[in-house]
């Protein structure tokens, strides 16, 4: 395993550890609506309306994350596919959590876990693109190293 890898590996499974501790956290924080402050991903998921399928939804998509991240961390040094789809699967995160889908109003802002995951998205987008940049780089280096030799004169 390569020096560069190795650090991919350690931020895929710091960033699979800190998702995982976000879903714990309060998602909203609102001064108006006191239950938004200390409901996390999991009591939200729990509600039966609307709001909590969305939440089920957003919960589904931050487990499905955090095994795409721990796959990366341990896969890093093959082709970065899985990355790719730990990025994909922060796209729709990130959405939710600007749109506030179901939100009551006055919307609510950003609570830890909510601002945690908003970050932890972007730089998981941010470190896939990176390791595709440099795996196909050093693959690129790779291929020139072995190239064929030239075939012996024929007499």
């Amino acid at each position: 395993m390569t020096r560069t890898t190795r650090l991919y590996s350690q931020v895929y499974v710091t960033s699979a550890l800190l998702a995982f501790v976000a879903t714990f956290l309060p998602l909203w924080s609102s001064p108006e609506v006191q239950m938004f402050d200390s409901m996390n991903l999991w009591e939200g998921a729990v509600i039966g309306n609307t709001g909590g399928d969305v939440a089920a939804f957003g919960l589904m998509l931050a487990l499905l994350l955090v095994t795409a991240l721990v796959v990366s961390a341990i896969l890093a040094e093959s082709v970065p596919v899985v990355p790719c789809v730990a990025a994909v699967l922060s796209l729709p995160g990130v959405f939710l959590l600007l749109t506030k889908p179901y939100s009551s109003t006055p919307e609510p802002g950003l609570g830890t876990g909510g601002a945690l995951m908003l970050a932890l998205a972007i730089v998981v987008v941010l470190t896939a693109v990176c390791h595709v940049w440099t795996w196909t780089l050093t693959n690129d280096e790779r291929r020139e190293q072995v190239a064929p030799l030239p075939a012996p004169p024929v007499s």
